[in-house]
């Protein structure tokens, strides 16, 4: 007996045997899996051998309780390592290899270093990390006799790997949805980096003084009940604290990257890891103490910034993700003032335009678009160039934009702009590279797109939307979050 989802030509297997016999006994067959609200399900039923086409029978079909996992059958949750996790294949499918029960973790490393994955339960656990889906690239160890209380246990042992997402598949027993409990540990092996992560969050804890060593990584963590995904913080970091003079360190410096921040979308079923948050790491100058200020969220955060050229005149145009205490926006062109716009302070972002007109067609013109506080302070965005004339409405490249609103739920919008006429693609796709939805497909002239996705037929979860055109592809992570 087989589960399947999808349309002619493109079945997807969802529960029961991948493989023939897997799961068979002398006269019945059973199949288990996670149902989606609104989706359709085609059951096969089929014989050991020839001889047993065609016999008469009867199938039941109840339902088991509410999955014990998030986003449907073998969806990858979120880890941001180091991690310490309790969790069960019970429910679980073959979605691999062989016929045993699977977990998925789209795990997230923070900084270089070598990395322990080690897996303990008492059925002959195995363990798959691979750069994609389904992987096994990069390790791949089953069960090995390992000290008590671990009876049987793999472990991938201090693998030097790259800052990133690895895909990781942990197996038990060896029938569809008949799966046990396991441990599963994500440890940094290297000795100059710090793990235990220092903790923020705009109410109560917005200042804090840690200790770093030189050229070692620290984790930072910043928990906002509602964080927007296109306004990550903005730190602050100086060396020592005034409670530190009782320390056997002094002061040190650190540094971070304000544009290294990554979003936790939130996993419901790892521990400590429910809700959604930023992490970002500091790197210790020496050995001491580093006073860290959390001093709020990026006030606006640009989309895109374009310039496009006409006849004698260039159509300046912006969006954002995100405004929050601003009172406008300035357009300069070659360093004089030529624009000043109204900044909207929507939190789900907007659209601005501004023609400059009576151009001379053959010049060149920068641009630079600025963000003016309510306090006064300017912020410099980005820059443009365009060339009135024979080039009249020609974009300045092929680019995709970051949806807006994003998170979402469950409406959501795409812009993109293509620079020549030719075939064009926007597709969205899971986390484990299937397509479940195509919003553009046709021949389009050059612009400036925007499409609506309306996501209610989809899960909760990440989501990636691809732009094709003409040989070039671009791609944006999304989260729906119902």
């Amino acid at each position: 007996m087989q589960v399947f989802r999808g349309g002619c030509g493109a079945l997807e297997c969802v529960g029961g045997n991948n493989e023939t016999y897997c799961f068979s006994a002398f006269a019945s067959a059973e199949a288990r899996w996670c149902s989606e609200p609104g989706v359709q399900y085609y059951i096969l039923l089929g014989g050991r051998t020839a001889a047993d086409i065609g016999y008469s029978g009867t199938y039941h079909m109840s339902s088991l309780g509410a999955c014990e996992y998030v986003g449907g059958n073998c969806v990858p949750e979120v880890v941001f390592a180091p991690a310490h996790i309790f969790g069960t294949t019970h429910f679980r499918d073959d979605c691999c290899w062989y016929d045993a029960a699977d977990v998925h973790y789209l795990v997230y490393l923070p900084y270089p270093s070598t990395w322990r994955f080690f897996v303990c339960s008492a059925n002959q656990p195995a363990q798959r990390i691979g750069s994609e889906y389904c992987g096994n690239d990069i390790c791949e160890e089953t069960a090995n006799n390992l000290d008590p209380p671990c009876v049987g246990g793999s472990v991938c042992d201090c693998m030097p790997l790259d800052a990133g997402y690895y895909h990781v598949t942990i197996q038990t027993n060896y029938d569809d949805g008949l799966g046990d409990p396991f441990e599963f540990m994500i440890n940094d092996c290297g000795g100059n980096n710090i793990p235990n992560p220092i903790d923020l969050d705009p109410v109560d804890i917005t200042y804090v003084c840690e200790l770093v060593v030189g050229g070692g990584y620290r984790v930072i963590r910043v928990f906002d009940p509602s964080p927007d995904p296109n306004r990550p913080p903005i730190l602050t970091l100086s060396p020592g604290c005034e409670d530190c003079d009782g320390e056997p360190y002094s002061p040190a410096n650190a540094i971070y990257d304000p544009n290294g921040w990554v979003l936790h979308p939130g996993s419901p079923n790892v521990t400590g890891q429910e809700n959604p948050y930023w992490e970002n790491v500091i790197i210790g100058e020496g050995q001491g103490y580093v006073c860290i200020h959390l001093e709020g969220f990026l006030p606006v955060n640009l989309l895109d910034f374009s310039a496009i050229a006409n006849e004698q005149e260039v159509r300046l145009r912006w969006t954002t993700a995100s405004e929050d205490g601003l009172d406008r926006f300035v357009l300069k062109r070659d360093g004089i003032e030529v624009a000043s716009v109204h900044a909207m302070n929507s939190a789900s972002g907007s659209a601005y335009t501004f023609v400059d007109q009576d151009l001379e067609n053959g010049t060149t013109y920068h641009y630079s678009l600025y963000a003016v506080s309510l306090n006064g302070e300017w912020e410099h965005l980005a820059d443009a160039e365009a060339t009135p004339g024979s080039n009249a409405g020609v974009i300045g490249g092929f680019a995709l934009a970051q949806n807006y609103p994003n998170p979402f739920n469950p409406e959501t919008t795409i812009e993109y702009s293509i620079q020549e006429a030719g075939q064009v693609n926007l597709s969205v796709f899971d986390l484990t590279g299937r397509e479940v939805m195509t919003l553009v497909n046709e021949i389009q002239n050059d612009g400036v797109y925007s499409v609506k996705l309306n996501a209610a037929s989809l899960a909760s979860g990440i989501y990636f939307y691809q732009l094709e055109h003409n040989g070039l592809k671009l791609a944006k992570k999304m989260v729906l979050m119902k």
